[in-house]
């Protein structure tokens, strides 16, 4: 057949022959088989027989193969079926396409239609059959063959709508069975009626009976057996099974090749395959020797791997902590089905079996990562599914303050932390008093505490913790100490006092008790950090808050490097000494100064009577705002009478420092004035 296809495709027709018809069935439903007929034959030497579906099993039969059986399965999803058939005469060819179309649900047969006929059939003469229960001129498609599926030696002829005259030729006919077939097609849709006819006197031969199943699954053994019908109990028959063609498969095996009943396995399929097998039944009895063999196909499905799914119990992982990894597959063949899960990422978590699940820990990281897993679902034949899943790992936040370390008894306290994530991972933050005496924690702000220190002399212990998730919460300890009282400056006082009441510089002369006789003005040994007259001790520092030259130009504050406090110089950058102003416009001095954390400090206040009077001196040529102000005193800059404000208060005046070159006064003023001003930072 194939060589008679290729032949005429490759030589180009050159005879035109009489175009022959094809007979078929205008619909087709899944798991039916239909039989094709064309004709006239006579002008033909073959026809062949081609499907544009991979799905249909198409077998052609016949003297010149006129007839085709085409069986659809069960499972296919064609839509429509073309049929190609090719009558070949020589290298000429004639072609003739037809269309199937696919449905569902085909309406039963009536029983009332049935091939009827004599008991037993005679050689040489006609018989006559009938199909009976057919409405007049239905178009009646007859074949007639042997056991073996020939038709040597028979002869049908129509006679009436529905009759048939069946000659049998004795020299060519050598069966002992004839199968007669009528195929007719009602409302689009083909039926086959089929009847067997013994010839008289004769016994119906042996016939080979198939059985197979619907379909059959690749790495699965399958059941195929045969039997054969119409002998005697004193026959003996013998089976040999054989594989004919694989298809596609890679190997395909039979359990035994010489039983009724055998088992086959097809291995290495990617799709759908049509495995071609076949078996022979020897029949021997006390008179002779039948052997019947017959071909046929099995379809067989690939076996698909299993699918996976996984589930976890938290979105990411903080350093430290643990969450649940539960991973399931499911096997459309009902196959044993092993999952294994692999740990990409060893550096980052820890990965262990507990019970039918996993649970993943994460390590101690620097920075935030990535973690990453492979599931992988294996079935029992090798089939492999995997998926590689990445989990967020997150490092724990570095917390840091930012606050006072020390303060006074009775006064406000503020504690600041920082951290370096984003604020929207923390879920709460609580601050907590670790040790010292109690004190009231009140909270304006999401990383700040404010409280108001009792008696001094204490150290005070607190502890934030931040909460980062229900398992997960980062703690960090921070200490104040509140000191009972300010270490201050002397006045700067150097001169003496005589018995007379004039200044003077001589010791020996003074009264006892003055200022200068005693603390850091009267060492005659000083060890100073920096520089500054008298027992001051001062640094000037630049924007940054780094040391600079004494008087540099990059100047901006003086630290007193005895008290610890920073004082902002008084220049024209930062406002003249000279100049004054109210405490509104001092105070919106103060949050600038603070925003900006000039000098590195972000404590800008005004100074109380006590540490305003710790920065002054009333030397008459050297004395303390040469270098508040940073120049230097060799420059003959004069200083007038100045009033200096205060931040001690009582109702509603401010304690008011009155500065001259040689004396200092103090009185209570009204707080609404403006008035002369110094800015500090510091504990």
């Amino acid at each position: 057949m194939l060589r008679s296809i290729s032949a005429a495709l490759v030589c180009a027709a050159s005879i035109s022959v009489q175009a022959f018809e094809v007979q078929l069935p205008q619909y087709i439903s899944p798991g039916e088989q239909v039989v094709m007929s064309a004709g006239p034959i006579a002008q033909y030497d073959e026809f062949a027989w081609q499907s544009s579906s991979f799905n249909v099993q198409l077998q052609s039969y016949g003297d010149k193969q006129q007839f085709a059986a085409l069986k659809l399965p069960k499972y296919a999803n064609d839509s429509q079926i073309s049929v190609y058939t090719y009558g070949l005469q020589g290298w000429s060819y004639e072609t003739q396409q037809n269309v199937i179309e696919v449905r569902a649900n085909k309406p039963k047969l009536p029983s009332s239609i049935d091939i009827v006929g004599p008991s037993s059939l005679l050689l040489d003469q006609p018989n006559v059959l009938v199909l009976q229960g057919v409405a007049p001129n239905t178009n009646i498609s007859w074949q007639a063959v042997d056991d073996n599926g020939s038709d040597q030696g028979v002869q049908l002829q129509s006679v009436a709508d529905n009759q048939l005259e069946l000659s049998l030729d004795s020299a060519a006919f050598q069966g002992e069975t004839i199968h007669v077939l009528a195929t007719i097609n009602l409302s689009g849709w083909q039926y086959q009626v089929t009847q067997s006819f013994n010839l008289e006197g004769q016994a119906p031969p042996p016939n080979l009976v198939i059985n197979t199943q619907n379909t059959y699954q690749e790495f699965k053994a399958g059941t195929l057996s045969a039997f054969v019908e119409h002998t005697l109990p004193e026959d003996e028959v013998t089976f040999k099974w054989r594989v004919i063609a694989k298809g596609n498969a890679e190997t395909v095996q039979l359990s035994t090749s010489e039983q009724a009943q055998t088992q086959v396995q097809v291995d290495g399929i990617d799709t759908v395959s049509k495995v071609t097998l076949a078996v022979n039944a020897t029949v021997r009895s006390t008179e002779k020797t039948v052997s019947l063999n017959k071909e046929f196909d099995i379809s067989v499905l690939p076996n698909k791997a299993p699918t996976l799914s996984f589930n976890t119990t938290k979105t990411q992982l903080w350093a430290g902590e643990s969450m649940a990894l539960s991973v399931t597959s499911a096997d459309p063949e009902q196959d044993a089905v092993t999952l294994d899960v692999k740990n990409l990422s060893t550096d980052l978590v820890a990965l262990t079996k507990q019970g039918s699940g996993y649970v993943i820990t994460a390590k101690a990281i620097t920075s935030d990562e990535q973690a990453k897993f492979k599931l992988m679902a294996t079935d029992e034949w090798g089939n492999e599914t995997f998926e590689q899943i990445t989990l967020p790992v997150r490092r724990l936040p570095t917390v840091s303050f930012s606050h006072l370390r020390r303060l006074y008894a009775h006064s406000p306290g503020t504690l600041k932390a920082a951290i370096d994530i984003p604020m929207n991972d923390v879920k709460k933050i609580t601050w907590q008093q670790r040790f010292g005496e109690q004190v009231q924690l009140t909270t304006p702000a999401e990383m700040t505490t404010d409280f108001m220190a009792k008696s001094g002399g204490s150290e005070l212990g607190f502890a934030v913790h931040l909460t980062l998730s229900e398992d997960v919460t980062v703690s960090a300890n921070t200490n104040l100490t509140v000191l009972s009282s300010q270490r201050l400056n002397d006045t700067g006082d150097v001169l003496y006092v005589d018995k007379q009441g004039n200044w003077t510089q001589h010791i020996a002369d003074s009264l006892a008790g003055l200022d200068a006789l005693v603390g850091r003005d009267a060492a005659s040994v000083l060890l100073k950090q920096g520089a500054g007259p008298q027992g001051f001790d001062f640094n000037f520092l630049s924007e940054q808050g780094d040391v600079v030259a004494a008087f540099s130009t990059q100047a901006v504050c003086l630290r007193d490097n005895h008290t610890g406090f920073v004082w902002l110089l008084k220049t024209a950058a930062n406002g003249d000494l000279q100049s004054k102003q109210n405490i509104n416009q001092i105070n919106s001095n103060i949050t600038a100064l603070n925003e900006k954390q000039r000098c590195g400090m972000q404590t800008w206040r005004l100074p109380n009577a006590e540490q305003l009077l710790s920065v002054l001196s009333t030397h008459k040529s050297e004395h303390t705002l040469h270098w508040l102000t940073a120049t230097e005193a060799g420059l003959g800059q004069v200083f007038s009478r100045l009033q200096l404000l205060s931040a001690t208060k009582k109702a509603d005046q401010n304690y008011i420092i009155n500065w001259h070159p040689s004396t200092l006064t103090s009185s209570w003023m009204s707080s609404q004035n403006a008035y002369h001003f110094l800015l500090m930072a510091g504990e």
